[in-house]
This record gives structure tokens, C-alpha cells and sequence, in this order.
């Protein structure tokens, strides 16, 4: 499922929702660091050059697709290659290809400048998706930054994933920036 490219939403909109936000900086899945990084590291994309990931947590309506959407936005005007998916319809299309475009879909994934990942643990996910998950999450660790929005904390992951949680979840906060966002209703 593909998101639109015409999507409004102002730099001060990000900001205010960031800085109510926890924001904490994983140097090593044993190593939270909070307050490392300002809001103004993330909503400046100062991250891209640095190549970490983000990993947006919240509760549902608490802005977790907005921002993905306005990351990806910001990232087509910088004009990088960025690809925006909902985990669930990725996984399905990988494991269940419709057309040639979707049997290339995993190396392309490998190499896109930035991967944005939607509805992560939404569902669970078997072995077999894991395993393919964790492929490409090792071909980009550390070379192409990844956006990931789960609305599950980062410790209830190990319940919702089969086979690979350990693998996918230390390889998602050795260099990452994790946001644990708050529901609008709280914000505004």
C-alpha cells in the first residue's frame, strides 16, 4: 500500500508533537541514552546523514503515519529514494508476489535511501516473514537509515514476532533514535 505525495503538514506541527514526545537514543540494544538528541536533530533530519533509525512508538491516533508521511515527503524533496510500505502488505506482496515488480520488491528494499515501514507488529509475524524481514534489515544496517511505527512498545515485539524477535529488534536499536509518542488528544 502505497501513501500519497501530497501531504500538508508543517515543520512546527512535527516539532510540537517531538517535543512531547520521550525520546530516547539506543547506542547498543543495552544502552539508552535519553536526551542525547534534541527534537531539532530529528525534525532538521540531521539522523539521515548519520544513517540511524527511527522507530516511532504510540498509541493508535497518535501521529505515528503522519510523521512517516511527512518524513517521506521531505525525503522525495531532497530528492533521495525513499519507499514508504505498511509491514503487513509489504510481507504479503514478498511472500506472495502479484507481478514482476513484487519479485524484485526485497532488493530493491535492500537498497532504497530510505526505508519508512508502517503497522510494524500490527499483525504477527511468522518465521518465514521474519526471516526476510531480518534479511533486509541486515542488508541496510548501518548504510541506509530505516522509519519504522509500531504501536507496541519495542519489549512487547518478542510476543508478536515468531522466530527472529531477538535478531530484528537489537538490529533496529544498535544506532537508533526511538520515540514513544503521545496521543493527540494528550498534545492539543
Amino acid at each position: 500500500m502505497f501513501y500519497p505525495l501530497n501531504f500538508n503538514f508543517k515543520k512546527d506541527i512535527f516539532a510540537i508533537i517531538l517535543n512531547q514526545a520521550d525520546i530516547t537514543y539506543y547506542n547498543g540494544i543495552n544502552n539508552p541514552q535519553n536526551g542525547k538528541y534534541s527534537t531539532l536533530y530529528i525534525v532538521n533530519f540531521k539522523w539521515l546523514g548519520s544513517k540511524q533509525n527511527i522507530i516511532l512508538t504510540g498509541e493508535p491516533q497518535s501521529g505515528k503515519t503522519t510523521i512517516l508521511a511527512y518524513i517521506f515527503n521531505n525525503a522525495v524533496n531532497l530528492e533521495m529514494k525513499a519507499f514508504f510500505y505498511s509491514v503487513p502488505y509489504l510481507l504479503q506482496h514478498i511472500i506472495n508476489p502479484v507481478n514482476r515488480y513484487s519479485k524484485g520488491l526485497t532488493n530493491h528494499l535492500k537498497t532504497v535511501d530510505l526505508l519508512l515501514l508502517d503497522d510494524f507488529c500490527t499483525f504477527r509475524m511468522n518465521a518465514k516473514e521474519s526471516d526476510i524481514f531480518l534479511e533486509i534489515l541486515k542488508a541496510r544496517n548501518g548504510l541506509r537509515p530505516t522509519v519504522l511505527a509500531s504501536q507496541h512498545p519495542t519489549e512487547k515485539w518478542k510476543e508478536i514476532i515468531d522466530g527472529r524477535a531477538d535478531e530484528i529488534t537489537n538490529l533496529l536499536l544498535e544506532d537508533a533514535i526511538k520515540v514513544n509518542l503521545k496521543p493527540f488528544y494528550e498534545i492539543f
